[in-house]
């Protein structure tokens, strides 16, 4: 018999404190959201660019790496440590221009873009409560239905899609696999992601099948953020805990708790030929999680020479607006 599909995780509930008000020349929301499995709220600012055509192509929602305190349109990864930032510097201002080109050139084509900016870090949890990015994502996936109901509303009859870049790819894929929200989504696009498939094996080193995703010192002491305990190596990953074993599981993207068959939804892996980050390699075992299940509507595409930061390079910024431009339809 085949295994029953998992009811999807409660969503939370979204409030909006200000707005929308005038910003940059587009609108903005700022939401407090609140789910009832995690300890704390978390701030957000929904940023809503307005499509400059007569066409109406419908709505697509964009979600940043890290912690997800930046938006798409500034492609800056803000960290506690600079390493990340010192990697990626040099493509950052590519980045940035070809990701705004990118937005300007979706809204000109008829899609309202919406962009999602986190006031701290979307997967933290309160000091001392073990709770795990699959719960903690209860908020991105909150948001995006909240976009989709009072922002992608005027148009509903068009698609609604999302892209997400690193860390941000996770917070699509968690809506999709853990909180029953695939089917708002006609399309998805996954750039250098999605992170945390497998949480266990990126902090516990004990099965060499999973090499390519043994986090490093650096990156386990941040997913220790979901799990109550700082960025100081003294956690359960940075130990590399057994005895949190079941916690890690619980966590990850790939989990008994998830869904992975998505029959309707175009799926849209873009990594960069020259990504070696771990969250590559974490994006390619949800690809092939999708492909076991049957999910029907799934792409893999490499782009030779781009880095993690796909978008930095003039190939890598193509094939992401023609993603979007073609599938979200």
């Amino acid at each position: 018999m085949p295994k029953p599909i998992p009811d999807p995780q409660p969503l939370g509930i979204v409030s909006v404190t200000k707005g929308p008000y005038a910003c940059d020349g587009q609108e903005c929301y700022e939401v407090q959201v609140n789910c009832q499995q995690i300890s704390r709220s978390e701030g957000a600012i929904i940023k809503v660019g307005e499509r400059t055509s007569q066409s109406d192509k419908g709505t697509i929602l964009f979600f940043t790496g890290w912690i997800g305190d930046y938006y798409w349109e500034d492609a800056v990864e803000t960290a506690v440590t600079n390493r990340l930032i010192d990697i990626e510097d040099h493509n950052r201002v590519s980045a940035v221009n070809n990701n705004n080109e990118i937005l300007n050139n979706l809204r000109m084509n008829g899609f309202r873009t919406v962009q999602l900016k986190w006031d701290r870090n979307w997967f933290e949890a309160e000091p001392g409560k073990v709770e795990g990015m699959a719960r903690l994502a209860c908020k991105p996936a909150s948001a995006a239905k909240w976009v989709f109901d009072n922002i992608h509303k005027q148009n509903e009859n068009q698609p609604y899609c999302a892209t997400g870049h690193s860390n941000g790819a996770s917070q699509v894929s968690y809506s999709l696999s853990h909180y029953g929200l695939v089917n708002l989504f006609r399309t998805v696009v996954l750039e250098g992601g999605p992170n945390m498939s497998y949480v266990e094996h990126a902090c516990i080193h004990d099965n060499q099948d999973f090499q390519d995703i043994h986090a490093d010192q650096d990156e386990r002491n941040t997913f220790d953020w979901s799990f109550g305990f700082p960025n100081d190596g003294s956690g359960p990953c940075a130990q590399k805990n057994i005895a949190y074993q079941d916690d890690f599981k619980e966590a990850s993207l790939i989990s008994y708790k998830g869904d992975y068959f998505f029959p309707e939804t175009s799926i849209i892996f873009i990594i960069g030929g020259d990504d070696t980050t771990t969250t590559a390699a974490q994006g390619a075992y949800f690809y092939k999680k999708l492909e076991q299940m049957g999910t029907p509507n799934t792409s893999w595409e490499e782009i030779p020479g781009a880095p993690h930061f796909v978008t930095s390079t003039t190939e890598g910024a193509q094939a992401m607006q023609q993603a979007l431009l073609i599938n979200c339809q």
